[in-house]
């Protein structure tokens, strides 16, 4: 799923979708932008769609969001080994 190249081993790679991120490995968990704790790093892009469906899930859908749910499940899933 990475899409990492080795020049590109610094930044850290999204866990949605494996793009390379503008997040150093470095960076310090909460000085990151679209980090999510018992996930990980999210790019923009995924971070903007997370926002849609919690948005709609709120206010505009009051019925669970099945697919989320497991998203957030599997994902923390597999961090669970890191």
């Amino acid at each position: 799923m990475s899409k990492r190249k080795d020049n590109d081993s610094q930044y850290e790679i999204c866990v949605m979708c494996g793009e390379i991120t503008k997040v150093l490995v470095e960076t310090p968990t909460q000085c990151r932008r679209f980090y999510i704790d018992g996930c990980g790093q999210l790019c923009e892009k995924c971070a903007n769609i997370l926002k849609r469906e919690e948005y709609n899930k709120r206010y505009k859908n009051p019925v669970p969001n099945i697919n989320m749910d497991r998203l957030l499940a599997e994902l923390r899933k597999g961090n669970k080994g890191d």
